[in-house]
């Protein structure tokens, strides 16, 4: 993708001039403001003799692809999921972690572009960041949102699970058991899968005429330790016989403090975590967890990216794929219900 000029310019904030005299090394130009346009510079890989000499800015069959933490296990596997699809079309990626930080998500966004991918797959770690639109428009960059999402009226395409649904029916799922103190660890706020699956959450609770105790709950982070955390200040304001987590880490971290304070799973304490990471069949008990459709998402995202840059109308394209619940031991395991659960 040619990057002008110009652009530098505006990115820095600073005139076309002023651009000028740094390339070519001429004074006139404070220290900090020269450094300032040469991060730019560098992060952009801007050679204006070679874009003057003509160099192909032609396809590089190549996918920028953004997750917000690749410590979380969901993310390799979405990830895998979706490079299995674009390999079969001669594709390659270029995988870029942000550990859920605004600024880093910029800068895989520029390194990206630097690198004059084709376009861009991205798991937002924000609901709404107008300077990562601005940058995805102004250099006119193919995007396609997975998990999390943006609130972005003039975006590509997005593919999410619904996520609402899905925890209503985790939650639903523990009310039928017989529990009434379902205690809830959220996701962070500002991210679109937390905002989603606290409303289902919420749902379930009015749908079974149950008052919302907000002793009842916490807000993570997505981590393990978030998760460890949560049980410790949940168990110190009140009692509570069944947990659903917002992803299955947290749901790992609160299973070690649960045991931590001598509390059976699912004898005293129920939980239900959100994913169905490999490790869950691992865990002691094994988890039962909600299972996000990752081969379809990935293939689906894959396809989508494609016939976006294949100039396929794909415009408004949001479908919410259905998971369902997966019981293992971490729950009394009575016979399921409804759409979405196995058995």
């Amino acid at each position: 993708m040619k990057v002008t000029i110009e652009d530098i310019a505006c990115l820095a904030n600073v005139s076309k001039a002023t651009v000028s005299r740094v390339l070519n090394d001429r004074k006139g130009v404070g220290e900090e403001t020269r450094q300032k346009v040469k991060k730019i510079i560098d992060e952009f890989e801007y050679n204006p003799n070679l874009l003057a000499r003509g160099i192909s800015t032609s396809k590089t069959k190549t996918i920028g692809i953004i997750i917000p933490d690749i410590t979380n296990p969901f993310f390799p596997a979405l990830v895998k999921s979706i490079e299995v699809e674009l390999s079969a079309q001669g594709y390659t990626i270029i995988l870029c972690n942000t550990d859920a930080d605004i600024m880093r998500e910029k800068r895989a966004i520029s390194s990206c572009i630097s690198k004059r991918v084709d376009g861009i797959i991205f798991a937002s770690s924000q609901i709404d960041s107008s300077e990562v639109k601005f940058m995805l428009k102004r250099y006119n960059m193919p995007c396609v949102y997975v998990d999390r999402g943006s609130i972005d009226p003039d975006a590509d395409a997005w593919v999410f699970v619904d996520n609402e649904y899905a925890a209503f029916l985790a939650t639903n799922f523990l009310i039928q058991n017989g529990n009434r103190r379902v205690a809830y660890i959220s996701g962070p706020p500002g991210i679109s899968t937390s905002k989603e699956r606290l409303s289902g959450y919420l749902a379930a609770l009015r749908q079974n005429g149950i008052e919302l105790d907000p002793n009842l709950i916490y807000t993570g982070d997505y981590t393990i330790r978030s998760g460890e955390r949560a049980v410790e200040e949940l168990l110190e304001k009140d009692s509570f016989s069944a947990l659903f987590a917002a992803n299955d880490v947290m749901a790992i971290g609160a299973m070690k403090a649960l045991k931590k304070h001598g509390l059976s799973i699912p004898d005293d304490v129920e939980v239900i975590g959100f994913d169905n990471i490999s490790i869950c069949e691992l865990t002691e008990p094994p988890l039962t967890t909600i299972e996000q459709p990752l081969t379809e998402i990935g293939r689906l995202v894959a396809r989508l990216i494609l016939d976006i840059l294949a100039g396929k109308p794909v415009q408004d394209y949001s479908p919410r794929m259905q998971s369902r619940l997966i019981l293992r031991e971490s729950t009394k395991n009575r016979q399921p219900y409804g759409r979405g659960s196995n058995g």
